[in-house]
């Protein structure tokens, strides 16, 4: 489900939460896929160094929402975002 977009790039999460606590990260632009774990922020995928501070900034924002999404097991939209 996707969570959030922002920037042209999308966030989604697993309904079932099976693979871990990670929030699926797609940058439209460049057709790049990632993730970001929502315990450490460590985000992985080929993206530009442009992107990558980019989700550095939403995941500090967001990190105590995706932790209780996380721990819950309930997913929700989470509000829209501006760098």
């Amino acid at each position: 489900m996707i969570i959030t977009e922002f920037n042209d790039i999308e966030i989604s999460m697993d309904q079932d939460f099976k693979n871990g606590p990670v929030a699926s990260v797609y940058y439209k632009d460049d057709d790049i896929f990632g993730e970001i774990n929502i315990i450490t922020g460590e985000i992985e995928g080929n993206f530009s160094k442009y992107v990558v501070p980019v989700l550095m900034a939403w995941y500090e924002e967001f990190k105590k929402s995706l932790r209780e999404i996380w721990e819950t097991k309930l997913l929700y939209r989470l509000p829209d975002w501006e760098d």
